[in-house]
């Protein structure tokens, strides 16, 4: 009978990560910025001047900046959808010395030092266990044309489910980005 109860748990178990593809909490920020760290704000807050109503905002400066959160994820591949919204005075700074040794800047330091591709943006999605670490590069248009996404595939092989973070990480610039959704799911 114990036996019978522990498979049903475990099955039950199964069922529910099937079910439930997302690894990221609060991807679409439906609660604010909680489960977020980092340069962001809620949309419609005090430091918001972009009319966003939703989801949560990056106002661009002159030093480098980060979104990240902290996730479990097994071994796998994911597709990650990044959906956001930039204002008409979006732009990226085009000084290549702005691109140099990113990893300082963010405070990455515990990563190797490496130069970004300039006027991109890029997503870290670090295994922290085994420190290895997917880098991927997206250009965003600088132009307001609405709702942009960015897609990806990450993939994590092997390791613990645990001690995993994506960080977001955007070079100086001017203006304001709406993020409307982060996602990262199973494949």
């Amino acid at each position: 009978m114990k036996k019978l109860i522990l498979l049903g748990l475990l099955a039950t178990s199964l069922s529910v990560w099937a079910d439930d593809k997302e690894v990221l909490k609060n991807s679409d920020f439906s609660t604010g910025i909680s489960d977020w760290d980092g340069d962001i704000h809620t949309a419609g807050s005090a430091v918001d001047d972009s009319g966003a109503t939703a989801g949560a905002i990056v106002k661009m400066r002159d030093w480098w900046g980060k979104v990240s959160q902290d996730f479990e994820a097994p071994s796998g591949s994911y597709n990650l959808a990044i959906k956001y919204t930039v204002t008409p005075n979006f732009s990226l700074s085009k000084r290549r010395d702005d691109y140099a040794n990113v990893t300082s800047p963010l405070g990455l330091t515990d990563l190797l030092g490496f130069n970004a591709e300039p006027g991109k943006w890029f997503v870290l999605v670090v295994d922290l266990d085994s420190w290895s670490c997917s880098t991927i590069y997206f250009t965003p248009s600088t132009k307001a044309i609405g709702e942009q996404t960015a897609h990806a595939t990450v993939h994590f092989s092997g390791g613990n489910d645990q001690n995993k973070r994506l960080f977001l990480c955007y070079p100086p610039g001017t203006g304001t980005v709406n993020l409307l959704d982060i996602t990262l799911t199973r494949r």
